[in-house]
């Protein structure tokens, strides 16, 4: 084989390499999250709502995935001043460094898994349950459920994974 042969046969190879990435051909072997939210609510004594939200998390990629941190987040939209509103529509507007209105928060929860605690299998289901009380007089919540990409996490990129987000309408 001459070195032409070679160089051709390195070129083809690289180049066909380079057209499949491109194509999304291996982007199938990266996780893939489908979230899916539930929101229930109730009265609970004379004065406050329980909660309750419940997100499935659907592995809808061809590799495992392992979740190690999830966020839950509660935010108040309602019951505010119209000043406190515009306050916060024009640091929104403003981009002082938010990405979204930065609502009242009214309750986070972080958790937390061990190595290899959770786990989901190509086609598999995991459902993860929370739950709050707040006061009756708040008639309009925003929930946010996130969870990290633990395989994106691993180096020194930026966190970044997958969230799915409600309006709770109490009437």
């Amino acid at each position: 084989m001459s070195i032409f042969e070679a160089f051709m046969m390195i070129t083809i190879v690289v180049g066909g390499s380079f057209a499949l990435y491109k194509l999304g051909v291996f982007r199938d072997l990266k996780p893939h999250l489908t979230l899916e939210q539930e929101v229930t609510h109730r009265q609970v004594g004379d004065d406050y709502l329980h909660v309750a939200v419940r997100v499935t998390l659907i592995n809808s990629s061809k590799v495992a995935m392992e979740i190690r941190e999830a966020e839950f987040l509660t935010l108040q939209i309602d019951q505010l001043s119209n000043e406190e509103i515009e306050t916060l529509y024009s640091e929104h507007i403003s981009n002082e460094g938010k990405d979204y209105i930065q609502w009242p928060q009214l309750q986070e929860i972080l958790k937390t898994w061990g190595r290899n605690e959770l786990v989901i299998e190509p086609n598999g289901r995991h459902y993860e349950l929370y739950e709050i009380v707040v006061s009756n007089q708040i008639k309009c919540m925003l929930l946010s459920s996130y969870f990290a990409n633990t395989k994106y996490r691993d180096g020194n990129h930026t966190p970044q994974g997958w969230e799915v987000v409600s309006i709770l309408d109490v009437d």
